[in-house]
């Protein structure tokens, strides 16, 4: 009850600063406590309490929604009605054993609903193009990698058709994301987070993506060196890390080359990095990636 309650209070505080709120921090601490005593309710008498408050609640949400609706003044989102359906939920779950996920929904509402602005700057920020190439990055990704076999095929069984585009998928999308960080952040923000991301994911598929992003017009090459370069040594990190969980015993053996390597790298990549921006090309707009253009 408790947890329910604080919950409810974290993001009612959130909603108590608008100026036309349809609810506050009391309301939301109270819905949050009223979905907790359903879910003790649910407990002791069965799913059916737990069916009907919650279609008492949406039709108490339904019924305010409407006349707020009424009022042309009022803004007609329903992220607030959302949010409080969200957190009526959260409160019955917080009885039930599940206070550790109840804790990280409601923080994540309490994020989403403060990051309002933020996110819509984003979306304007983001063309058709852009959003069109996202669309098939997500069609690549979620739909046609895991329709494909996840086995050994063709002669010798060295082909395999999930590793293969496995890799298409990786090239795209890391090529997709070093162009979205370059027009959100500035030239030498977004390329050293470009190269500390494909870094981390894979130093050849970034290494791959930008090679042929250098070959279009007006693309800076240096930069794209940076960034190759930026991957390639954080790669050493992940080693590092992958030698400590799987090879610990072998750590002091691995260690100072690695660590060498590691700074030899960093060294050649913060003159590159230092030296494209100077020249100032790094909010070069270039079009975004497509799809089916790496995977032919």
């Amino acid at each position: 009850m408790g947890t329910a309650h604080g919950l409810g209070l974290l993001v009612g505080l959130q909603r108590e600063w608008l100026q036309k709120r349809v609810a506050g921090i009391r309301t939301f601490a109270l819905l949050t406590l009223f979905g907790a005593l359903t879910g003790l309710l649910g407990l002791i008498h069965g799913g059916w309490v737990i069916a009907a408050a919650l279609v008492a609640f949406s039709a108490l949400v339904v019924v305010d929604t409407l006349r707020e609706m009424r009022d042309k003044d009022t803004d007609s989102g329903l992220t607030t009605e959302m949010a409080m359906l969200v957190m009526f939920t959260t409160g019955m779950i917080t009885v039930c054993g599940q206070r550790l996920i109840a804790v990280i929904i409601a923080g994540v509402i309490m994020v989403l609903l403060q990051s309002k602005k933020p996110l819509h700057d984003m979306v304007r920020r983001i063309g058709e193009d852009d959003l069109r190439e996202i669309a098939r990055l997500v069609l690549a990704g979620l739909v046609i990698l895991p329709a494909l076999p996840n086995r050994e095929m063709g002669y010798l069984g060295v082909l395999n058709p999930f590793s293969i585009w496995l890799i298409v998928v990786l090239i795209v999308g890391i090529s997709l994301a070093a162009y979205l960080v370059g027009k959100f952040f500035d030239g030498a923000k977004g390329a050293a987070l470009t190269g500390i991301l494909g870094g981390l994911i894979s130093s050849t598929a970034t290494t791959a993506s930008l090679a042929r992003r250098s070959n279009q017009t007006g693309a800076c090459g240096l930069c794209f060196a940076a960034m190759a370069l930026i991957a390639s040594a954080i790669v050493f990190v992940r080693v590092i890390a992958e030698v400590m969980i799987a090879a610990p015993n072998h750590l002091t053996e691995l260690l100072p080359p690695l660590i060498a390597m590691m700074f030899w790298f960093g060294i050649i990549a913060t003159i590159f990095h230092l030296l494209a921006a100077k020249r100032g090309q790094q909010r070069a707009q270039e079009t975004p990636p497509s799809v089916w253009a790496v995977a032919s």
